[in-house]
């Protein structure tokens, strides 16, 4: 019976994980398409190939082969494939790192949840469980060890997670020589090898450079949702599982080797900075928890009905691990249908544009820069979702040396957008319409400009009007106003 009523469970996590895929459309998706379709057909580019204005960037496409293979299996198999292949692949990851525990299952999976799409990102689920699974497993390490360089070469031209691996390698063996207290040379030349396999990819030791900017751009973690730290985000069943991993592994944190604590405190501690690494601090976490949870398992068989107390609380926590599954499902579904074509995405404003034409160049939302490169590649965009940390300091005519700073001081109003339009052409402006605020934001605005003398936020639109722009197309999604005199502008 209780074989059963698991597979159930299983199954039902299984098909949310393929709704949530399939119903997300991740603002990213569309120029991820795109890059594998550029990919495929002309090989991979070393400048930006979208945006105007940073289109002389040396942008690093470090997972230029996932692109090419989203664009493939997009073609032939549709977002319904997709969503089945990403959803294996974050089962996979899960299963590696969870040997079949279903209450740390259920935590795992509800904790990943928001997090999971058609998103190349949770590849590095996998390949971090992979590697996790080899180097904590010494039988599996002395026999593979010498596979992993070649691991290491796929990873770094599937996902710029890559970097995440690479320091666990050499966390992992430097710490285990620290508690052997012996230099364990094999290992470390394979670090190193492995180290330098990550140069045989199409831009060298670009992809460094690409991981180092984001590593160190603290801007990320204070203007894109997803790298902002865990406390500004609730994810109960990621305290749910730092609770109840905590607990365990401070009982027996004697027994668990050095290496492995260390990893779950970097991890964590990577997670609770930024709440994009949530996955994978899940992904170290549930096998170190097993395994203290084994030890209590042991203890439990030297106390007179242990075991029998044991299944009873397993009954009742699964129980709790299926409701906060079940109310983690429920936000993250609601979140995720609100990120569709038909409530987020401006498809039909799109559509406008393209039968009534452009004036000059487009100013687009932040958020719907991937959708713009797939639904409307024959004009580039301002700004889009692989641009937050790009800057260089290099004087390109009509270029930006940080199109986000722009980007963000037009919508504040901090850097004229007349001289920004000028400098660019923009004469198309595609931007959200105003939603109706709540009453809480309404109160808090007016708390915030009685206490502590703000302004009223910046209003774009008005000013666009004011400045000559005219309102040529509205819905429920989206607002076009176009220059009138547009031949100033192309």
């Amino acid at each position: 019976m209780y074989r059963i009523i698991k597979l159930i469970i299983l199954f039902f996590v299984f098909l949310v994980f393929v709704y949530k895929a399939f119903v997300f459309l991740d603002p990213d998706f569309g120029w991820h398409y795109r890059m594998g379709e550029i990919v495929t057909s002309i090989g991979v580019p070393k400048t930006d190939p979208f945006s105007y204005t940073m289109s002389s960037f040396h942008f690093v496409d470090h997972e230029w082969l996932t692109n090419t293979l989203i664009y493939f299996f997009y073609n032939k198999m549709g977002m319904v494939g997709l969503s089945i292949i990403f959803t294996l692949v974050a089962f996979t990851a899960i299963s590696l790192s969870g040997k079949g525990n279903i209450l740390l299952f259920l935590l795992s999976t509800a904790s990943v949840l928001p997090f999971f799409g058609v998103r190349p990102q949770v590849q590095s689920w996998l390949y971090l469980s992979l590697l996790f699974l080899l180097i904590r497993k010494q039988n599996l390490w002395k026999k593979f060890r010498f596979l992993v360089p070649f691991f290491i070469i796929f990873w770094a031209n599937m996902h710029g997670s890559y970097a995440v691996g690479v320091a666990v390698l050499w966390v992992f063996v430097l710490t285990r020589s620290i508690r052997l207290e012996s230099i364990l040379m094999a290992d470390i030349l394979i670090v190193t090898v492995s180290t330098l396999a990550t140069l045989i990819n199409p831009y060298g030791f670009g992809i460094w450079r690409e991981a180092w900017m984001q590593f160190t751009d603290t801007n990320l973690r204070w203007s894109i949702n997803e790298w902002m730290p865990a406390v500004f985000s609730f994810n109960l069943p990621f305290m749910a599982m730092i609770a109840l991993s905590g607990v365990f592994l401070w009982i027996y944190r004697r027994k668990i080797v050095l290496e492995k604590k260390v990893l779950y405190l970097v991890f964590l501690f990577q997670a609770l900075s930024s709440v994009r690494h949530v996955p994978l601090w899940v992904v170290i976490a549930m096998p170190i928890t097993i395994e203290a949870m084994n030890y209590f398992i042991e203890d439990l068989r030297n106390i007179k009905l242990g075991q029998v107390r044991l299944r009873k609380v397993l009954k009742f926590s699964i129980a709790g691990g299926l409701a906060i599954f079940l109310l983690q499902a429920f936000f993250a579904l609601r979140g995720a249908e609100s990120f569709n074509e038909d409530t987020f995405y401006p498809r039909e404003a799109i559509y406008y544009l393209k039968q009534n034409g452009v004036c000059g160049r487009v100013f687009n939302d932040y958020g719907w820069g991937g959708y713009l490169i797939w639904k409307m590649p024959e004009a580039k965009v301002f700004i889009d979702g692989r641009m937050p940390s790009w800057r260089w300091n290099v004087s390109v005519p009509k270029e930006a040396n940080w199109a986000m700073k722009e980007y963000s001081g037009v919508l504040s109003g901090d850097m004229g957008f007349e001289r920004v339009f000028d400098k660019y052409g923009i004469g198309t402006v595609l931007v959200p319409v105003d939603k109706k605020e709540s009453l809480y934001s309404v109160l808090a605005r007016k708390i915030d400009s009685i206490l502590f003398k703000k302004e009223e936020p910046f209003k774009l639109k008005e000013e666009l009007t004011d400045k000559g722009f005219k309102e040529v197309y509205k819905d429920n999604v989206a607002v076009v106003f176009k220059a009138s005199d547009c031949s100033l502008r192309i």
